[in-house]
């Protein structure tokens, strides 16, 4: 399967194809979840690999003036999350009212970005529909993450780079970190802090890069491997035969998702006009795919990822508050 990826990620790479390896990846998980049980043959540990891969690159471009633009831009990373999901909320209510299904399903199929969050809380919760909860999440997560950069490659001239730091020659070599990022990510995963095989090497990788002594970048292979790593676990979410089950939903969803894009769009555009962000880090940090694919995404084509990081991570942190209160209204009023 990793053979098979790579080949087709690196067709997809001289195409000047988004993300080529991780589309691979995805492609490959697809099919590969439709043949036969996917878990016997990749292991989740695969898709952990990948992400810590792709957490260190994230932190090793955190730098003390990006950490001085969070603060000023914290007002709008909190209207901004407020926004989308304050979209997903009300796509969520149009879709129960006109297809007649569970509305606390419908919300938790819409929430923008929070996939894994959300499959978690519907396994430990029976509240909620998991067909309807599932079919929506997939729905809109393959939806963003086919779509979105390509969109961002048409509208604004955007390229798949093979992105070169110029190295410090008293930079930390990037095996010195294979401790700490697992340290990391262990700490992160004992306290229950969402994404922790993401967060976990971030933290300490930007905290070295800004307090100690800048940290070397990694090679395009590692990255170009971690994106397979994460594309084929992801892949392997696509359930064909729940989707057909659930057909009734997929004009409704499609749209759905479309309006989330343009929402992301809007403020993306908004983010540009009062604080100067370009419009493709912009675009990436606002839309409604998932954290660790739209920094990937970012990765390939040379956009700010502490920034999409910031924003990203701000609206899963609001996602995992909002559900348990929606819950608890829920419970208290039955609307």
């Amino acid at each position: 399967m990793f053979v098979v990826a790579a080949i087709i990620g690196f067709i997809f790479f001289q195409l000047n194809i988004p993300i080529p390896f991780m589309f691979a990846a995805l492609i490959v998980g697809v099919i590969a979840a439709d043949m036969r049980d996917p878990w016997d043959d990749w292991p989740v540990s695969y898709r952990n690999v990948g992400l810590m891969v792709v957490g260190y690159a994230i932190g090793s471009n955190v730098t003390l003036a990006a950490c001085y633009d969070f603060a000023d831009q914290f007002g709008m990373i909190l209207v901004s999350t407020v926004f989308m999901i304050g979209v997903g909320v009300l796509i969520a209510w149009l879709i129960a009212k006109f297809l007649h299904e569970d509305f606390l399903s419908c919300i938790l199929g819409m929430m923008p970005g929070g996939m894994s969050l959300v499959m978690v809380i519907v396994h430990d919760n029976k509240r909620f529909d998991p067909n309807v909860v599932m079919v929506m999440q997939i729905i809109r997560y393959f939806g963003v993450v086919f779509t979105l950069p390509f969109l961002v490659i048409t509208l604004f001239d955007a390229h798949v780079t093979e992105v070169i730091r110029q190295v410090d020659p008293n930079a930390l070599h990037w095996l010195c970190f294979l401790p700490l990022a697992l340290s990391g990510a262990l700490f992160f995963l004992k306290f229950h802090i969402p994404i922790p095989w993401l967060l976990g090497p971030v933290v300490p990788t930007a905290l070295c890069a800004i307090f100690v002594q800048p940290v070397s970048p990694l090679p395009t292979l590692l990255l170009w491997s971690a994106q397979i790593f994460v594309g084929i676990s992801m892949g392997m979410l696509m359930d064909l035969r729940r989707v057909w089950e659930a057909k009734k939903l997929l004009p409704a969803m499609l749209l759905g998702t479309a309006f989330l894009i343009a929402a992301s769009y809007f403020a993306a555009k908004m983010m540009g006009m009062w604080y100067g962000v370009d419009i493709i880090t912009g675009f990436l940090a606002m839309s409604p795919g998932g954290i660790s694919e739209m920094n990937i995404a970012g990765l390939s084509m040379g956009a700010d990822t502490p920034t999409i990081l910031a924003y990203q991570l701000l609206r899963v942190f609001a996602i995992s508050w909002t559900i348990p209160l929606i819950l608890k209204f829920e419970h208290k009023f039955g609307f």
